[in-house]
């Protein structure tokens, strides 16, 4: 995203901040719609701050605007800045001085329960906006830079990473219907829907019948904990083994969105310090019936099977990306995921990542890539940037939709 500047940009004499005024709105200085397709068209323009320094602005690209009434020297924190996409640049006679922009709105959840009354702008996040179909021509004056706005959508397991200080969407409004698309709806079952800013940690699972994601405590109020059967009480108690199943660890790192609850269960034969085994057992000899058939194939040792496979390129992993691939996957306030690059969406994309490199490798036999770090899409720089930082701690959850570990 980019960085605020040091110094604002200055506004002309004789010359406010945007007006956006509802419904109805527009600048009043600004041009007419006759007027503005009479008006030259541009690509940028460019706008100097306090210091001389030029910055460009370039259509199709989102930028934060001053709020009406409000001057560049005026105390704002980042979020309090209207947002909006550059769609069209004009200017009346060749004066550089009246050069004009439309802009497409980007609302936030307040502006948006001002005209909707039933809207509750309390579930959304403060940097937060919703994409609107409403439109102004604002003065070139009044833009005071580029800012990066990403689509946020919660099924998309390896979305962008959205940090504390980013811009971002999940919804669109139109203004004249007051209707938000899609509908906001909840996929925990208590019904709260999910607020970057204040939702306690949330798990998620990734499965496509599923894709839903539930708060911590609703998960242990409920008891959505991996059963024991040597133990009488399982409240709040992870469970890392049951008898007939997988180690947690491996269902979590099967957990994928075209996975099964069955096939991540699949249980294995493990030796006596519950580790995959790759011991084979004695080939036998082919047995067939007389006078009729074929001969029986010989049953496939250990090493050959597709579990005994899978053992085997498991120590093919490195540790560190096995560790990811074995963790919940978390978003929300409470984790210990760093906030500053992955606050809105947690560890949710950096997992998915790390399983499909590991089923690659495991399930498919394929080769680990060499650039396997950079497959993962780690954030460039900060805490983040760290595999490690990424791992979230397992309470032994299981999904209450699937019944899968999360």
């Amino acid at each position: 995203m980019a960085k605020r500047r040091k110094s604002r940009l200055t506004l002309p004499k004789n010359k406010t901040s945007a007006s956006r005024p509802i419904p109805k709105h527009g600048d009043p200085a600004g041009p007419t719609t006759k007027e503005w397709e009479e008006m030259k068209s541009y690509r940028s323009f460019v706008v100097k701050d306090q210091d001389d320094q030029p910055h460009t602005f370039t259509m199709n690209y989102y930028t934060i605007i001053l709020p009406e009434g409000l001057q560049p020297d005026d105390p704002l924190d980042h979020h309090e800045y209207w947002v909006g996409k550059i769609k069209d640049i004009r200017s009346r006679d060749d004066d550089p001085s009246e050069v004009w922009v439309k802009v497409q709105w980007l609302w936030s959840a307040q502006e948006v329960s001002e005209q909707k009354k039933a809207f509750d702008y309390k579930n959304h996040g403060k940097m937060e906006r919703f994409l609107s179909n409403m439109y102004d021509y604002v003065h070139s004056s009044c833009f005071q830079g580029l800012v990066e706005v990403l689509e946020y959508a919660e099924s998309n397991i390896k979305q962008a990473t959205i940090g504390d200080e980013t811009f971002y969407y999940r919804y669109r409004y139109d203004h004249e219907s007051r209707e938000i698309t899609p509908k906001p709806v909840a996929t925990c079952f208590c019904g709260v829907l999910y607020n970057p800013d204040t939702s306690s940690i949330m798990h998620h699972c990734p499965r496509d019948k599923c894709c839903k994601s539930y708060h911590v405590s609703c998960l242990r109020k409920a008891n959505w904990v991996e059963q024991n059967q040597n133990s009488k009480s399982t409240r709040n108690k992870a469970i890392y083994t049951t008898p007939g199943v997988a180690p947690r660890e491996l269902q979590l790192e099967r957990t994928l969105p075209s996975s099964s609850v069955r096939a991540s269960q699949k249980p294995v034969n493990l030796d006596v310090d519950g580790v995959p085994s790759t011991d084979a057992p004695a080939p036998q000899p082919p047995s067939h019936k007389r006078g009729r058939g074929r001969p029986r194939k010989a049953s496939k040792s250990a090493n050959q099977s597709e579990e005994g496979i899978e053992f085997d390129n498991h120590k093919l992993i490195p540790e560190p990306l096995l560790a990811l691939a074995r963790s919940p996957m978390v978003k929300g306030v409470g984790s210990n995921l760093p906030r500053d690059t992955g606050g809105v969406v947690g560890n949710v994309p950096f997992v998915a990542r790390a399983r499909e490199i590991v089923a690659s490798v495991v399930q498919n036999r394929e080769t680990l890539p060499e650039d396997w770090e950079r497959l993962l899409c780690l954030p460039g720089e900060g805490a983040g940037s760290r595999l490690e930082a990424w791992f979230a701690q397992d309470e032994g959850f299981v999904c209450p939709s699937c019944g899968g570990a999360v």
